[in-house]
């Protein structure tokens, strides 16, 4: 018997895409962009998801901030599976940030308002 892997629509089905659009201060980071040796608001949110999910999560956005630049709607997206729906994400991630396993304070420091919301699975927000 052979393996059936499943197809990309079907992969697409199993995997949500969530959209955040984030509104934070950037006072204390070196931009969006994930960066060697400096904390950013990116590496910040991702570590969060990969803490809940426990796997590596890549967020995309669909655009950048520079050193010290806040934000007020940055979307970015990421693909979850799982049993957590889109919609709870934000209640999601402010619970994990402050009490999750990886202790990120995310809730405080980064995110002073966040929604989440479920996108068609073939949709990319920074294309």
């Amino acid at each position: 018997m052979t393996d059936n892997p499943k197809s990309p629509i079907e992969n697409a089905r199993s995997t949500q895409r969530i959209a955040l659009v984030i509104q934070y201060l950037g006072t204390d980071f070196h931009g969006w962009q994930r960066q060697p040796n400096q904390r950013t608001v990116q590496e910040e949110i991702e570590t969060t998801i990969s803490n809940v999910l426990e796997r590596p999560v890549t967020l995309y956005a669909a655009g950048r901030t520079d050193a010290g630049v806040h934000a007020a709607a940055q979307v970015a997206h990421f693909d979850a599976d799982g049993p957590i729906p889109a919609h709870r994400w934000a209640s999601v991630l402010y619970f994990n940030s402050s009490f999750g396993k990886g202790g990120t304070y995310l809730a405080r420091s980064v995110l002073s308002q966040l929604a989440a919301l479920s996108l068609h699975p073939l949709y990319r927000p920074d294309s």
